[in-house]
């Protein structure tokens, strides 16, 4: 671990900790598991400390993802037995169900204009926030099989949605009606677990569990994404995360631990022009592409080094310190990691 070190972990989760998630000021850190709570900790010079155990009656089940509203007013928390909690300050404001299923991801576009959620009954929901209030505003039934993630692109109010049907689809809303604008349908060879993306909204990093990650860009209208970088872990994917400059990117690798890369932003030659019938860049060329500069191999952690053997399942780098990571375990820790 020459490039790599543990700064802090806490173990307060009974089973597993499925997730974690940062406050928009990197102050403080949300993480939720197997035993229905979400716990948050402070996070100041590099030290980790328990703040406020949030519970919720009616969770009888994992609380498999926790995710801050872009301003940090508002944390959701998305569980197993099908139910979302929405906490402001502190204190439960409400709860929304979908149809009942396993609720497996949560997030908030970056207008704060709608939270979404995604289940296993192939479901994906759309909700307004209203001041502070959550309402429904659509369930849309595309995908084939179980919906593992929902993320907003960048400034875009642009739904992206993937999962076990080994596709990714995206949506934006059009006349109140939303409106699937981009279909990559066999983006990974198997379940897509994670994406992420990059400020720009123009890059889109996804990983699988055919153990490979890839790198997408898509043409200005966001409807083309082109494929034009993959690598292979030679084991499943489970979870990723891109720095706040684009300089790196942490994959978790389940019970093989984590590795990060190097990234860069490389400009695209203005004359490059492909036909976008093959589903490459059209003629409204993006200007960056996002690339792998290199594989730290150092940085390729043992999951003994931070999570005592036991699998890793999600990984979210600081939104302003650019060197520094969360991870959530199998073994019910949190640990904060910091690379040079």
């Amino acid at each position: 671990m020459k490039n790599v070190s543990v700064i802090c972990d806490i173990r307060l989760h009974k089973g597993l900790c499925w997730c974690v998630a940062w406050h928009h000021s990197g102050k403080v850190l949300a993480s939720s598991g197997q035993d229905t709570i979400v716990y948050l900790y402070s996070f100041e010079d590099e030290k980790i400390q328990l703040i406020r155990k949030l519970t919720k009656d009616e969770f009888t089940r994992t609380v498999r993802c926790v995710n801050f509203s872009p301003d940090g007013s508002l944390l959701s928390a998305t569980s197993f037995d099908g139910q979302t909690a929405i906490w402001k300050n502190f204190d439960n404001v409400s709860i929304v169900t979908g149809s009942g299923k396993e609720c497996k991801g949560g997030s908030w576009s970056q207008t704060g204009d709608y939270m979404a959620t995604c289940e296993k009954d192939k479901n994906v929901w759309i909700w307004d926030v209203i001041d502070d209030e959550i309402e429904y505003n659509c369930v849309i039934n595309d995908h084939k099989d179980d919906v593992k993630t929902v993320e907003w692109i960048p400034n875009n109010d642009v739904l992206v949605s993937a999962g076990s049907d080994k596709s990714i689809r995206m949506y934006c809303n059009s006349n109140d009606d939303w409106e699937i604008v981009s279909l990559i349908e066999d983006a990974h060879d198997s379940i897509v677990w994670s994406l992420c993306f990059d400020k720009s909204g123009k890059n889109m990093i996804s990983v699988g569990q055919d153990g490979y990650l890839k790198i997408w860009t898509a043409n200005c209208s966001l409807e083309n994404w082109t494929n034009h970088y993959k690598f292979n872990f030679n084991c499943p994917v489970y979870s990723v995360s891109l720095d706040a400059s684009n300089n790196k990117l942490v994959v978790a690798l389940g019970p093989y631990g984590i590795s990060i890369l190097e990234t860069a932003l490389e400009k695209i030659d203005a004359n490059i022009e492909i036909d976008s019938d093959t589903g490459c860049f059209s003629e409204t060329t993006p200007d960056y592409l996002l690339k792998l500069k290199n594989i730290i191999l150092e940085s390729r952690i043992d999951s003994k080094d931070c999570h005592k053997l036991m699998g890793i399942n999600c990984v979210k780098f600081h939104p302003i310190i650019q060197s520094i990571f969360a991870t959530a375990g199998d073994d019910g820790r949190v640990v904060i990691m910091k690379c040079k």
